[in-house]
C-alpha cells in the first residue's frame, strides 16, 4: 500500500522525471515499477491509457475488501511492521481514504508532494 519508498516511490519518481525530460525510458521505468494504486492513477493522468485506472479500481476493490471493521468504521492495518491501526497518510488508514477520494476525483485530488 505504501507509496512513499520501494517501487511505487520509484515509479512516481521516474514519472516526475518523464515530465521533465519527456524520455520515454523514464516512462517505461515508471509503468515497470511497483504495484500501487496512486502510481497506477499517476499513470493513468500522463498516459491516458485506461489500463492503469482499471488496475487502480482493482487494487481499490482488494484494498476494501481487506478492512477490518472497528467501532463501525473500517480500518487497515499499518504497513510499518506494527499491525496496529494507524491514523496516518503514509503508513495508515488516512492514506487509504486518499486512494478512493483519488479514485473518485482523479481530476482534482492528487498525491501529496508527489503529483
Amino acid at each position: 500500500m505504501q507509496w512513499c519508498h520501494g517501487p511505487p516511490g520509484i515509479g512516481l519518481f521516474f514519472l516526475a522525471l518523464h515530465s521533465l525530460t519527456g524520455a520515454t525510458e523514464d516512462l517505461e521505468w515508471a509503468e515497470a515499477t511497483g504495484e500501487n494504486a496512486a502510481l497506477f492513477l499517476a499513470l493513468h493522468r500522463r498516459t491516458g491509457a485506461a489500463v492503469w485506472r482499471e488496475r487502480a479500481e482493482a487494487f481499490a476493490q482488494s484494498t476494501w475488501v481487506s478492512r477490518t471493521p472497528v467501532e463501525g468504521r473500517p480500518r487497515w492495518p499499518s504497513v510499518d511492521g506494527t499491525n496496529s491501526f494507524n491514523p496516518g497518510l503514509m503508513t495508515g488508514s488516512a492514506g487509504v481514504g486518499h486512494l478512493f477520494l483519488q479514485l473518485a476525483h482523479p481530476d482534482t485530488v492528487r498525491m501529496p508532494l508527489t503529483d
